[in-house]
Protein backbone atom coordinates (compact mmCIF):
# COMPACT_ATOMS: atom_id res chain seq x y z
CA UNK A 1 0.00 0.00 0.00
CA UNK A 2 1.11 3.27 -0.94
CA UNK A 3 0.67 6.38 1.79
CA UNK A 4 0.21 10.02 0.63
CA UNK A 5 0.86 12.79 2.52
CA UNK A 6 -1.93 15.83 3.08
CA UNK A 7 1.14 18.34 3.64
CA UNK A 8 4.03 19.06 2.96
CA UNK A 9 7.08 21.60 4.20
CA UNK A 10 7.24 24.05 1.82
CA UNK A 11 10.05 25.93 3.50
CA UNK A 12 11.56 26.69 6.78
CA UNK A 13 13.94 29.44 8.42
CA UNK A 14 15.50 30.71 11.66
CA UNK A 15 14.99 34.20 12.81
CA UNK A 16 16.62 35.53 16.14
CA UNK A 17 14.38 38.70 17.92
CA UNK A 18 14.31 40.37 20.82
CA UNK A 19 12.55 37.16 22.32
CA UNK A 20 15.02 34.67 21.35
CA UNK A 21 15.59 32.61 18.33
CA UNK A 22 12.09 31.55 16.25
CA UNK A 23 11.82 28.60 13.86
CA UNK A 24 9.45 29.32 11.21
CA UNK A 25 7.66 26.71 9.02
CA UNK A 26 5.26 26.77 6.41
CA UNK A 27 3.63 23.80 5.49
CA UNK A 28 1.28 23.59 2.64
CA UNK A 29 -2.14 21.35 1.72
CA UNK A 30 -1.85 18.97 -1.77
CA UNK A 31 -5.39 19.15 -2.43
CA UNK A 32 -6.09 22.90 -1.00
CA UNK A 33 -2.49 23.95 -1.43
CA UNK A 34 -3.29 26.40 1.79
CA UNK A 35 -0.76 27.01 3.69
CA UNK A 36 -0.12 26.99 7.42
CA UNK A 37 2.79 28.16 9.20
CA UNK A 38 4.34 26.71 12.81
CA UNK A 39 6.69 29.28 15.04
CA UNK A 40 8.54 27.36 17.16
CA UNK A 41 10.51 28.53 19.99
CA UNK A 42 13.57 26.33 21.90
CA UNK A 43 13.26 22.89 21.50
CA UNK A 44 11.14 19.84 23.55
CA UNK A 45 12.55 16.59 22.65
CA UNK A 46 13.67 15.68 25.93
CA UNK A 47 10.93 18.22 27.96
CA UNK A 48 9.21 16.40 31.06
CA UNK A 49 6.96 18.93 31.32
CA UNK A 50 5.17 18.52 27.95
CA UNK A 51 4.74 21.15 24.99
CA UNK A 52 2.97 24.86 25.61
CA UNK A 53 0.66 25.01 21.84
CA UNK A 54 -1.41 27.74 21.07
CA UNK A 55 -3.55 26.70 17.94
CA UNK A 56 -5.26 29.71 15.95
CA UNK A 57 -7.74 29.46 12.64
Amino acid sequence: MKLSSVIHKASDTTIDTDTGRWHFFVYVEVKTHLEHIALVKGTFEDSQDGVLTRVHS
